[in-house]
């Protein structure tokens, strides 16, 4: 009976630091939004980028770290290979950022 308990105390004990590692890793500030939702100057920005012919994937609205109270817009994109890009726009269509994604 005392071996059970033991095990599973461990066994919840590993779980919760389990699930709490899982939520620190995520951004509470990271939102998913729709591709339709991204202002005109990013949309228009993309489209006419090297990434144009591009699938689009995930898009998400972010803090910026470059003026406070703004909004800045990751979007993952993925070429015919299967090559995959996070690019980073300000709200105004400017590339801060190309990362690879992971």
């Amino acid at each position: 009976m005392k071996r059970t308990l033991l095990s599973l105390v461990i066994a919840l004990t590993a779980l919760t630091f389990s699930a709490e590692g899982y939520t620190s890793l995520q951004d509470p500030a990271k939102k998913e939004i729709k591709a339709d939702d991204l202002p005109k100057a990013v949309r228009n920005a993309v489209g006419t980028s090297e990434y144009a012919a591009w699938a689009l994937g995930k898009v998400h609205e972010v803090p910026s770290k470059k003026t406070e109270g703004d909004m800045d817009y990751e979007i993952e994109v993925k070429d015919a290979s299967g090559k995959a890009l996070i690019l980073v726009y300000d709200k105004d269509g400017t590339l801060l950022e190309t990362k690879d994604a992971k």
